[in-house]
């Protein structure tokens, strides 16, 4: 497998382009994908309607792999955020579903496909199966007390869309949307990313009690 590559599905020149310029929506983290650099470099800045039919053909099942929604009608620039919509539910089934098999010890062994290759979808930051156990508890914990469940591996960007960190679980529009502080759930991670992560407002946890504890305490007010 060569050195993969983060890679926009629509690439910033065609979004800005067509009058999205927002950062935020260009560098959504439903807008990226891994790819060579080979992969990388030959598409450019082809719209995904000129290059994922290709790249279908050539490799059956491929836009699957990667998460993509099927509809080619949101394939179309003027469907952008149609398009970021289904990704991100495609993206939140696929990590739920990594964790749920986890949780069961029903991990399969994964195979590589993709454009050309395909990186393992645990993000970076989480190193290992201890992690995972945690997060996933964390996450139907979270649910069962009727809160949003977090973004798992949360990439946190600047202003100009440059990534500053990857956070294990975060709540990047608050426990309680629009109403409480960004928060985030660390586990085993580095003090600069923490500090990172606290720069840009968020409110960290370490460990999954403590969370709890600010949970019921802060919002719940049991």
């Amino acid at each position: 497998m060569g050195i993969l590559e983060r890679h926009h599905l629509f690439p910033k020149w065609q979004l800005k382009k067509a009058g999205i310029n927002k950062v935020s929506d260009v560098n959504a983290l439903a807008n990226f994908t891994f790819l060579t650099k080979g992969c990388n470099s030959e598409i450019r800045a082809k719209l995904p309607e000129e290059y994922f039919p290709l790249y279908e053909a050539k490799h059956p099942g491929v836009l699957k792999s990667h998460w993509i929604p099927e509809d080619p009608n949101l394939w179309k620039i003027e469907n952008y955020h149609a398009f970021l919509e289904k990704r991100r539910e495609l993206l939140a089934q696929a990590a739920n579903d990594f964790l749920d098999q986890l949780y069961h010890s029903e991990l399969d062994t994964p195979t590589e496909s993709g454009l050309e290759a395909q990186s393992q979808f645990r993000p970076i930051s989480i190193a290992s199966e201890e992690e995972e156990s945690v997060l996933q508890e964390a996450m139907q914990w979270m649910e069962a007390q009727g809160l949003p469940r977090g973004e798992y591996g949360f990439e946190l960007v600047d202003g100009d869309g440059n990534l500053l960190a990857t956070l294990d679980l975060a709540w990047p529009r608050g426990i309680q949307e629009g109403m409480t502080r960004q928060a985030a759930l660390l586990i085993d991670e580095s003090e600069e990313t923490r500090n990172i992560a606290e720069d840009q407002d968020y409110k960290c946890f370490t460990n999954l009690p403590d969370l709890q504890q600010h949970v019921q305490h802060k919002i719940l007010g049991e």
